[in-house]
């Protein structure tokens, strides 16, 4: 039987937001579906040797109307395994370590198997942010956009001391996009602020360019930390019904390993880490018990009005979203 790429790809899934926004866990339930293969950061601009890329100039890249093509072919070489004996040999070089002889291995490994069953993607990528705007347009992909509460993540940035540098984002197809907010980035780009006010403004441009370009597209939604934290298994079903596929029991394996852990942690944790289901809620508000009042509010005047768009209200408080 004929298999038909170019359909695949149209019916793949994007899951995308700010980084530590939990798009690694919600991409991992989606593609442990065996409906699915899933793609783990096909724009990190880091290039890892234990997974395949699109080259980039930048960590937000964006890939506009004139530019999504390219991406589009690039992000099908990558579902389907294409050229993996190629690349695989062009990495050799880069080993330096047992470890990156495991990394290649896990690239190569990854590559045949997505060659041997072409199937759905789920494109894990906090930096397709931007550029899914293009690729849902033209080629009508799936996005799953994933939320964190505002303080949420500018308290994650500030506790570990890393801001964010804003001339990654002086890109003039995206300032074109965004007209509104050229001068702040450009300002955050020349003056260093403090973390939590960067942090701030990168959440409002992400979700603010996803309730301007995405958020309205029928093949749209987004997944909030709150409520996946707190009731996993219908939002798990929300997001499998909304993408047409059907849960196995691979992913119900997952998700009791993943959220019913019995090991503390917070959503702070890379990969998929354990999360404990029963004081799930208390940790997606901690942010309340690190910041002050002052941080909050600093916090929610910068986002604006877009986290209402999500439920979060202008004091900071969590209400019901509307998907």
């Amino acid at each position: 039987m004929t298999i038909d790429r170019d359909a695949l790809f149209r019916d793949s899934v994007i899951v995308t937001g700010t980084h530590y926004s939990m798009s690694t866990l919600v991409g991992r339930i989606l593609g442990a579906a065996e409906t699915f293969n899933l793609v783990h950061e096909p724009l990190n601009h880091e290039s890892p040797l234990g997974y395949a890329t699109v080259p980039t100039a930048h960590w937000y890249e964006y890939f506009d109307g004139d530019r999504s093509d390219h991406l589009a072919e690039m992000l099908k070489s990558i579902q389907f395994g294409q050229g993996v004996a190629r690349e695989t040999v062009m990495r050799m070089p880069r080993i330096r370590s047992g470890r990156d002889v495991l990394r290649v291995g896990k690239f190569a490994r990854t590559g045949l198997l997505h060659a041997a069953t072409p199937k759905r993607a789920v494109f894990k990528d906090p930096f397709l942010c931007f550029s899914a705007r293009h690729l849902q347009e033209n080629y009508g992909l799936w996005i799953v956009m994933t939320v964190r509460h505002p303080c949420g993540f500018a308290e994650s940035l500030a506790r570990r001391g890393s801001g964010f540098d804003f001339n990654d984002l002086m890109q003039p197809e995206l300032l074109d996009a965004i007209p509104e907010m050229a001068d702040e980035i450009e300002r955050y780009a020349s003056e260093t602020q403090p973390v939590l006010q960067q942090a701030a403004l990168l959440w409002r441009l992400v979700y603010g360019f996803a309730d301007t370009y995405v958020l309205r597209h029928a093949r749209t939604t987004f997944v909030r930390q709150e409520d996946i934290a707190t009731r996993p298994a219908d939002e798990a079903a929300r997001l499998f019904s909304f993408v047409g596929a059907e849960k196995s029991a691979a992913v119900d394996r997952f998700m009791e390993e993943t959220l019913n852990a019995s090991s503390p942690s917070d959503f702070d944790r890379n990969a998929a880490a354990s999360y404990v289901h029963r004081d799930a809620r208390e940790t997606t508000l901690k942010w309340r018990q690190r910041l002050s009042r002052d941080d909050i509010d600093t916090v929610m005047r910068i986002t604006g009005n877009v986290p209402q768009r999500f439920g979060y209200a202008e004091s900071g408080d969590v209400l019901e979203a509307v998907h």
